[in-house]
């Protein structure tokens, strides 16, 4: 299901955030092999044809130039944190091209002589993606447990970090679940280095209810409007940075966030959604766009959190060539490629980014790059 939702993301976000998007045939397909335990997670465009990958367990970074068809790894680096831990991970990142950093969440998961759990962490990594010193830590700070989204406003001022607390009562790898709660963090990067601004904790719902854990985080134009989701109690969280920052205190709980339940679908099917983007629309209220894991709606809702439209995507509607999961949710599609998943998948899409007419994949499974390059003409 994960892998559908990408593809849908994939086709919103060429909706929204890539140029000429219109009915172009996905054209030449250019892979590129990375290393067979890399585990690559998410793919980013730092620059005009430049593009990141993160692989999250061997927390390496790796940067390639796609142009004219082609694409080759021009540098790769292995990110070395002062603190690992067993279980930690390199979950995601955002960039500022500007500044030419990248900033990465880490999980830490510490445990005692036991090897029993005795806590569950996360930090930001600010990482330079410059040419001279590519994939040196200038600055890390600590977040809350277990981040898994990160975004940066348009203007570069602001960092928010979604801690998904990660509980082993929702599938996740933190077995400390009644001593840890999702929360989200605001940041600046000030004079090359991370400033914790403040922090929010999400409280829990009750024992017979799921936990609130912020998933997927997204900045509205208006570099102040943030939409957070929260998987597991099918919710988004929003709230302004600057009214928040303004109450001056470096610990808030939820009472400062607008907190929306999405509606199920026709099938009684809750959201669990996860993927948000923010509609690139600077004159007017922001919109944002909301993927739904577990029932297939895309959920259109404004800054103040009304659901302003919904639209349940069918597997019909996946352009065939677009990375795809079947109606019977046995395979997926990459390329005209169709991949038994039952049978062992071979390439699973994990991560989408896009930018002109070039579209990238981190390929999870296949331990690869893909970058899809779109023809000038829509005609084939």
């Amino acid at each position: 299901m994960k892998r559908f939702i990408f593809a849908l993301l994939c086709t919103l976000v060429l909706t929204l955030g890539c140029e000429d998007a219109g009915d172009a045939l996905l054209s030449p397909v250019v892979t590129v092999k990375v290393g067979v335990n890399d585990n690559p997670e998410v793919v980013r465009y730092a620059g005009t044809g430049e593009l990141l990958l993160l692989s999250s367990k061997v927390r390496k970074l790796t940067r390639f130039r796609a142009s004219d068809g082609d694409v080759r790894e021009v540098s790769g680096h292995v990110l070395t944190p002062a603190e690992v831990t067993k279980e930690s991970e390199l979950t995601n990142f955002a960039v500022d091209a500007a500044s030419r950093v990248a900033f990465v969440t880490q999980t830490l998961i510490d445990e005692n002589g036991a090897g029993e759990q005795i806590a569950c962490r996360g930090k930001l990594l600010a990482v330079s993606i410059a040419e001279a010193d590519f994939g040196t830590i200038v600055s890390e700070v600590e977040t809350g447990a277990m981040p898994d989204g990160v975004a940066i406003s348009a203007d570069g001022q602001w960092i928010v970090v979604a801690n998904e607390r990660d509980g082993d009562d929702n599938w996740g790898k933190c077995l400390l679940s009644d001593a840890t709660d999702g929360s989200i963090s605001v940041l600046k990067f000030e004079e090359r280095q991370l400033v914790k601004q403040f922090d929010i904790r999400l409280q829990q719902l009750g024992a017979n209810k799921a936990h609130r854990e912020p998933e997927y985080v997204a900045i509205a134009g208006d570099n102040d409007t943030v939409m957070v989701t929260l998987q597991d109690s099918h919710e988004v969280a929003i709230f302004s940075i600057a009214a928040v920052a303004a109450m001056g205190k470096a610990s808030l709980d939820d009472s400062v966030l607008n907190i929306v339940a999405l509606p199920a679908d026709a099938l009684g099917r809750g959201a669990w959604p996860d993927g948000v983007l923010a509609w690139p629309l600077r004159s007017r209220s922001p919109i944002f766009a909301i993927a739904g894991e577990w029932n297939d709606v895309l959920y259109f809702v404004d800054g103040e959190g009304n659901v302003i439209s919904t639209k349940v995507i069918e597997t019909s509607e996946i352009p065939a060539n677009y990375p795809r999961v079947d109606e019977a949710g046995s395979s997926y599609k990459v390329g005209l490629e169709d991949v038994g998943r039952d049978a062992g998948s071979k390439v699973a899409p994990e991560g989408i980014a896009c930018q002109g007419r070039q579209i990238a994949t981190a390929n999870e499974k296949s331990a690869s790059v893909s970058v899809i390059f779109r023809p000038e003409s829509l005609s084939q």
